[in-house]
């Protein structure tokens, strides 16, 4: 009976113990980051590094090149579907003094991104900085989506970041260091009516990295960084529409490519664009659906691709 009593006892005090530490930790983590957003952070050299972009031929992928290349990293390795936008991107970046070279692969296909990462580590060497980039948009209703464009968006948008973990990961480990990169979106922590396919496979990104976060805690030389933009001004959103752009207005690729290199050079788990977005995501836990729905009807977030759907309805 005494023993009983002195495990209960045990117990009590352990679990006391352990929420104290618990608290004291999560209250230590959030003053490190919050001082941290404030001082100037020291940023790491990328020298040694051999970066691997997906859908590095243009867009923020040939911005996310042009700028890794002013740090001189040992090499850069550009992934995509067309061979001229890679031959260009890599010539602009060989004409900055750095080492680089393009491969055609198509993120869809595992079993060549498998072939391709191979080819990549006997001819260069192991990727110690991935930039899962490539992606593509398709503005439907659930109901219109077909299942084709369902199943591509999803394959290229996340399946592709699971096959490059897999390609690559395993090298990072080996050298016990590395920096994996998710270009989510903003559309990745919250929704719009019309991109079902494109939120669903976003939101995916963010908690396979999150996930990938958790399981690398043993590796804390092995960095992630997810990243969320709101609409950038390029082909793929130039159909999305908001009542007031004035308000917000679009992000440029070049901004948004070097935030993100300075988030990798920063090792920044998180970071959203502009920053008032970081005031906007704790509203969507805090109040509920109702209260946010009518300022999303004022700012037109939920009409901004009617005229994809309705162009899509009149073909259809």
């Amino acid at each position: 009976m005494e023993s009983d009593s002195s495990y209960v006892l045990w117990e009590c005090c352990r679990f006391i113990f352990l929420s104290v530490y618990s608290v004291f930790k999560a209250f230590y983590y959030v003053l490190k980051t919050l001082i941290l957003k404030i001082l100037p952070r020291k940023e790491k050299s990328v020298a040694d590094d051999v970066i691997l972009i997906t859908g590095g031929g243009r867009g923020i992928g040939r911005q996310m090149a042009l700028q890794f290349s002013k740090l001189k990293p040992k090499h850069i390795i550009l992934w995509g579907r067309k061979e001229e936008p890679l031959q260009k991107t890599t010539e602009d970046v060989q004409n900055l003094g750095v080492s680089c070279s393009y491969f055609v692969c198509d993120v869809c296909d595992r079993e060549l991104i498998y072939k391709t990462g191979e080819e990549i580590k006997s001819s260069i060497g192991d990727v110690t900085i991935l930039v899962n980039n490539a992606g593509i948009f398709n503005g439907a209703l659930v109901l219109n989506d077909t299942e084709e464009n369902i199943h591509k968006t999803f394959a290229i948008n996340a399946l592709a970041h699971i096959w490059a973990y897999k390609a690559f990961l395993p090298g990072m480990i080996s050298q016990g260091r590395g920096h994996i990169v998710t270009i989510s979106s903003m559309l990745g922590i919250m929704s719009l009516r019309g991109a079902s396919s494109y939120c669903g496979s976003k939101f995916m990104t963010t908690g396979i990295s999150e996930a990938l976060h958790l399981e690398l805690e043993e590796y804390p030389n092995i960095h992630l960084t997810s990243v969320h933009s709101y609409q950038v001004q390029n082909d793929m959103f130039q159909d999305l529409k908001l009542r007031f752009p004035w308000l917000i207005p679009p992000l440029s690729e070049d901004y948004v490519a070097k935030a993100t290199v300075r988030a990798v050079l920063c090792n920044e788990k998180i970071i959203m664009m502009p920053r008032i977005m970081y005031l906007l995501v704790p509203c969507l836990s805090i109040f509920p659906a109702t209260a946010m729905a009518p300022l999303f009807r004022f700012l037109g977030v939920d009409s901004a691709l009617e005229s994809v759907l309705a162009q899509k309805q009149k073909t259809e």
